[in-house]
């Protein structure tokens, strides 16, 4: 069963406020993905977010509009 957070309807403070408790929450359900759609600037939140807290996001190969977490 895939662990998925999904930022659709959801404006970027909410993702902010919201992003990095879950990804501790589910961190020993791994790879989590993160559904950000086409928007740039979801991705760059996600991003950041990770980046603050040394975890690393990659973006799916297979679907550009998801970020994977592999490991927390």
């Amino acid at each position: 069963m895939k662990t998925i957070y999904d930022c659709h309807r959801k404006r970027r403070d909410e993702v902010r406020d919201e992003i990095l408790n879950w990804i501790y929450l589910n961190q020993h359900r791994t790879p989590l993905e993160i559904i950000t759609g086409n928007s740039e600037g979801m991705k760059w939140v996600v991003r950041e977010i990770c980046k603050q807290n040394s975890i690393h996001v990659r973006e799916s190969w297979v679907n550009g509009g998801v970020l994977l977490i592999d490991k927390v």
